[in-house]
């Protein structure tokens, strides 16, 4: 039996790298990663992601539109458990704004934190430069 709880989580992505992979006709593919701290009343710590990002033909930018997926390794306390897991993000933007989705894979789950599944969403207003504003992010998580 399981045991749902939801939480808002604030999450600051930090220094954003972003490489050029190949082109495609008008579509570019770059890897990237970020450093991501974790605050607040319930998820507190940090992240290590990295990401797959596809720009459309309307060429690349963070106003231009773009899909991405990758992973983020959290390490930290949850709801006052501590561990590592894996968050799996997919996502896309156009205008600026990313809306996107998480997933945590349990199989990932060291210390308190195996075995717990999870998933939510955020949209984020993105800006110039390597950092991302802070973001909020409606998560259930599901506790073994």
């Amino acid at each position: 039996m399981s045991n749902n709880q939801a939480i808002t989580v604030s999450f600051k992505s930090m220094e954003w790298t972003e490489k050029p992979v190949q082109a495609f006709q008008d579509l570019k593919h770059n890897h990237a990663s970020a450093n991501i701290t974790f605050g607040g009343k319930d998820m507190k710590g940090k992240g290590l992601s990295s990401y797959v990002l596809t720009y459309n033909a309307d060429g690349e930018g963070y106003k231009n539109s773009f899909t991405y997926d990758g992973q983020i390794i959290f390490e930290g306390t949850i709801s006052g458990k501590s561990g590592a897991i894996v968050i799996r993000e997919r996502g896309a933007a156009k205008n600026g704004v990313i809306n996107a989705n998480w997933v945590f894979a349990p199989e990932t789950g060291s210390g308190e934190l195996q075995d717990l599944a999870g998933e939510g969403e955020y949209t984020m207003k993105l800006g110039g430069g390597n950092a991302a504003p802070e973001t909020q992010a409606n998560l259930v998580l599901s506790w073994p």
